[in-house]
């Protein structure tokens, strides 16, 4: 066994935070030497969990839905430091930022039909999954009849990759 290198943690779901590393030869905190239930004592849902199943359950917490923003705070976001993953295909247009919330989520931004979003997700998330997320939100759509005619152009995009509301703004 390796003491550098453990594999599970104390963990506070309501953190949710991890709260000591355990060393697998005592079961004890790596850095507290205190076990889980004196760990439960200052954080009664205190439980025992492997460091994958810990940084999951944080990653997840900090996720969100994407909301939509106005262009500007869009161009000032990409335009702060140099956007991760920055890619402009068929209308879309998605970039991360570099720097991180926690772990691997970090703040994501997403350009389609016109319309602006920002949401945080998980860093390196490639830019079709990321058009997903925002054609999936509630954030796309408004009245029923928008609704339906954001649909259409939604299974346009999929099916030939080109945003036709894109083409309607160059028109106008």
């Amino acid at each position: 066994m390796n003491v550098a290198n453990p594999t599970h943690c104390f963990f506070s779901p309501s953190g949710p935070t991890i709260l000591d590393a355990v060393n697998p030869l005592t079961g004890r905190g790596l850095y507290s030497n205190q076990t889980l239930d004196q760990h439960a004592r200052l954080y009664p849902d205190a439980i025992l969990l492997s460091n994958d199943e810990a940084t999951a359950r944080i990653e997840q917490a900090f996720l969100t839905a994407p909301v939509e923003i106005t262009r500007e705070r869009f161009e000032d976001m990409r335009d702060m430091l140099p956007p991760q993953g920055w890619t402009h295909v068929g209308g879309a247009e998605t970039f991360q930022f570099l720097e991180r919330k926690t772990l691997r989520v970090t703040l994501t931004f997403a350009k389609w039909g016109g319309r602006y979003f920002e949401w945080y997700d998980i860093a390196g998330t490639q830019h079709e999954k990321l058009v997903e997320k925002v054609i999936a939100s509630d954030a796309v759509f408004g009245s029923e009849i928008e609704a339906a005619a954001e649909r259409r152009r939604i299974d346009h995009y999929l099916e030939t990759g080109v945003d036709l509301s894109n083409q309607q703004e160059s028109e106008q």
